[in-house]
């Protein structure tokens, strides 16, 4: 009888030849996937065509044609979010920063912070849009106000031009606006610091009295010559209506949202 004939080598079928615990060629799966049970994966380099992660995160999706990470990236498996550090935009293989497209193909909205954390967005430059919308009803600027000076009141610069002061003279044509908590769009950098926000345009509430006549809903106002108060303007100058009144006041002093003039 012949002899048998030797046994294949293993760069012939395309086997892994092993020493001991070390593989040298390549490593082919074709069924039932690779489970480390222990001691994790360590590789100097790796080359990957297709990576289901499905029974890790299960949605939302990261769906990407190339996705470079220079920084950490985290997945957080609590919240079901993609989290990275760092992203960047380039202009194709160049090293120059370029520009960042989010959702560029179907426009979909772009989310960012969230309601409970009050966290925004930070533009260190230009924002370009075809349309802004915010949830603030006024746009305002933060200026030194004098202590003492409340949300609702109307107010003027002082005799020094240094801080803001309550209105103190009927139809004072020097009134500026309405001091406000908050605001939509806000000038100047945040309020603090011995800085509070005038509203400057939009709907404001505004501490009003109708000692002398009643407000109408349209009414145009001014200052009242009780501090920091407005009221309807009657035959007041033009020159010193701050904004019109969004809602009645029979009597009595009370506050009520003011649709600004925008001085």
């Amino acid at each position: 009888p012949e002899p048998p004939p030797p046994p294949p080598r293993p760069e012939d079928i395309g086997a892994v030849r092993r020493s001991g615990d070390v593989m040298t060629g390549g490593l082919t799966i074709n069924r039932g996937g690779l489970n480390v049970l222990s001691g994790g994966v360590n590789c100097r380099g790796a080359s990957v065509t297709t990576l289901e992660a499905a029974h890790v995160v299960r949605t939302p999706k990261l769906i990407a044609d190339s996705v470079e990470l220079r920084g950490d990236l985290t997945v957080d498996s609590t919240h079901r979010v993609l989290q990275a550090r760092l992203v960047e935009g380039r202009r194709g293989s160049s090293r120059k920063d370029g520009a960042l497209f989010l959702n560029a193909r179907g426009g979909a909205r772009v989310t960012v912070g969230n309601a409970e954390e009050a966290r925004g967005l930070g533009v260190h430059g230009p924002v370009d849009a075809g349309r802004a919308s915010v949830e603030g009803t006024a746009l305002a600027v933060a200026l030194p106000f004098s202590s003492g000076v409340e949300a609702g009141e109307v107010v003027r610069m002082s005799d020094d031009g240094k801080r803001l002061v309550r209105t103190t003279a009927a139809a004072d044509p020097r009134a500026l606006g309405v001091a406000v908590p908050d605001a939509g769009v806000v000038l100047g950098g945040p309020p603090g610091g011995g800085r509070l926000l005038l509203a400057l345009a939009g709907v404001a509430s505004c501490r009003v009295e109708a000692g002398e006549a009643p407000i109408r809903v349209g009414d145009p106002l001014v200052a009242s010559a009780v501090p920091g108060r407005a009221r309807a303007a009657g035959e007041a100058s033009p020159s010193a209506v701050i904004g019109r009144a969004l809602a009645p006041l029979a009597e009595g002093e009370g506050e009520i949202p003011v649709l600004l003039a925008g001085r």
